[in-house]
């Protein structure tokens, strides 16, 4: 399974849980961000693309190469809706698999955040802060849709980097 990784936004607790996926060979983990993240070296399951500094330089680059059969994590709102529009399976670090659904909802309740906090209303809640309840939320996730998604499976994982980078 391939799973790409907003690295530009990922708390590093999650990440943990991804690598160690990885260096286990049950996924293919490809980490986008425009600044250098903490990886373990020469891994044939771990790969970095680091994307030039700008806004949604790292976004656009998982939007173009994101398919159907991948799994994105991140917490970027607008990133989950671009990406569920290409019918690809979007999570945040918390668990939360985003939906068609859902999205609106979660879309709206950020411009209503955005509009309180540039008028300065805004006081973040306490459920902002990432706990042990949410990791272990998120590291069962993850594992139910790897193993999901690899039952009937028998050939051997192979990762490849993404041609376009």
């Amino acid at each position: 399974m391939r799973i790409l990784i907003d690295g530009d936004s990922f708390v590093k607790q999650a990440r943990e849980v991804v690598i160690r996926a990885a260096l286990k060979g049950v996924i293919c983990a490809h980490f986008v961000a425009n600044h250098p993240i903490s990886l373990p070296k020469r891994q044939k399951n771990i790969f970095f693309y680091q994307v030039d500094e700008g806004s949604d330089k790292a976004d656009d680059f998982i939007v173009n190469n994101a398919v159907t059969s991948d799994l994105v994590l991140t917490r970027d709102i607008i990133l989950a809706s671009r990406l569920l529009d290409k019918a690809v399976r979007v999570m945040n670090d918390r668990g939360y698999e985003f939906t068609q659904d859902t999205i609106r909802e979660k879309l709206s309740e950020r411009l209503i955040m955005l509009r309180a906090r540039e008028s300065g209303l805004y006081i973040p809640p306490v459920e902002m802060v990432y706990n042990k309840k949410d990791l272990a939320n998120f590291a069962n996730r993850l594992y139910n849709i790897i193993n999901d998604t690899q039952k009937g499976l028998r050939e051997s994982l192979e990762c490849v980097m993404i041609n376009s980078y």
